[in-house]
């Protein structure tokens, strides 16, 4: 493991980090401007790439600028199985990004651990273009997420990643793709891919002002979008979606009090027509003011292969749905770098459900 404090200008780079006894590397209280790049991070008891103070702690020094970018992060928790692929505390202005995350038994990415709606110390941080699936593999915990975030959050974004096979153990509680807990807050969460999972695309414990957009999210196990609770601020804004599904659930928890703004999303579903809780389309649309939104199937190349293409004809282009171009998500540089995933990717791993090819 490697454990640093005070670390400033340093760069980790072409490593390889494996058989830890905890987690593989730990920027702690006053690292800053610190990069890890292009590192193979594998076979650890622990999680990944740790950075800043967490939930009980908080350094004399705060951390700041980290980098995690082009890291296969792999095959994680083995004795310590609540750890995380890469683990953002109280801490800002980090970028994670270009990364490939797999095979851990809880979250891909976590970031804020500042609860409700108290002060928080981590904003502006960017989790964009990172490949993440392949989490709790159907044994593992539960309340989870690909990316996890606790707390208010200004400037956060998380953008063109592209996530699936979430499958928690179900017996507890719920696997998500993209799952901003407590007071989750200003955060945009933008031209992401999400499917496979085992209870939905996105869900929200409660935040404020969080805009979802331009996202396609589909084949959830029980629903599309979730919304927990009504008893505390919980608003976002969900717009020009693509949502897809084998079931014909698409929300989950409550949806009363209206403290959300949805639109121009277009919705599917294999299994008939969508339901909305318990609402047909046309009720939902006029109860929750769902302008502009539609449904109709949005014409993807091959979705059960996870090829979410649009064809041209698509009626998601129409509403100005603008194409995800997935091809600088993950793992970037020289083909051997690019392809080394694929040799643990024909490992067995464990059978988890999801729609049949």
């Amino acid at each position: 493991m490697i454990m640093a404090l005070g670390l400033r200008n340093t760069v980790i780079e072409s490593c390889e980090v494996a058989h830890t006894g905890a987690h593989a590397i730990w920027m702690g209280s006053g690292c800053s401007d610190n990069r890890v790049e292009r590192c193979h991070i594998h076979d650890l008891n622990g999680g990944g790439v740790y950075i800043g103070d967490g939930w009980g702690l908080q350094g004399t020094s705060p951390t700041k600028r980290i980098t995690v970018d082009n890291c296969f992060i792999h095959n994680g928790g083995h004795l310590f199985h609540g750890a995380h692929g890469v683990w953002i505390g109280k801490s800002s202005y980090n970028k994670v990004t270009h990364n490939e995350i797999a095979n851990f038994d809880y979250s891909g990415i976590s970031c804020g651990w500042s609860w409700r709606f108290e002060p928080s110390t981590a904003n502006h941080n960017n989790i964009d273009y990172n490949h993440i699936h392949h989490l709790g593999n159907g044994d593992g915990l539960s309340d989870m997420g690909a990316i996890y975030t606790l707390g208010i959050s200004p400037g956060t974004t998380q953008r063109h990643n592209q996530i699936h096979d979430i499958y928690s153990y179900a017996h507890v509680s719920h696997g998500s793709g993209i799952y901003p807990d407590q007071a989750s807050s200003e955060i945009l969460i933008e031209n992401n891919v999400v499917y496979r999972v085992r209870t939905c695309p996105i869900f929200q414990h409660f935040g404020k002002n969080n805009t979802i957009r331009n996202n396609i999210l589909a084949f959830g196990g029980k629903g599309q979008f979730y919304r927990c609770r009504e008893d505390v601020p919980f608003h976002y804004a969900a717009e020009g979606n693509i949502v897809y599904a084998e079931i014909r659930q698409m929300l989950l928890g409550v949806w009363k009090n209206g403290d959300w703004k949805l639109g121009r999303n277009v919705y599917w579903s294999n299994s008939g027509p969508p339901l909305f809780k318990d609402m047909d389309f046309e009720t939902w649309k006029t109860r929750a003011n769902d302008v502009g939104s539609i449904v109709a199937d949005p014409l993807f190349v091959n979705p059960k292969k996870g090829d979410f293409r649009l064809k041209p004809n698509s009626p998601a282009l129409k509403l100005g749905f603008k194409p995800i171009d997935l091809s600088k998500t993950g793992l970037r540089g020289d083909q051997k770098w690019v392809n080394l995933p694929q040799r643990y990717r024909n490992r067995p791993i464990n059978e988890v459900p999801g729609p049949k090819s």
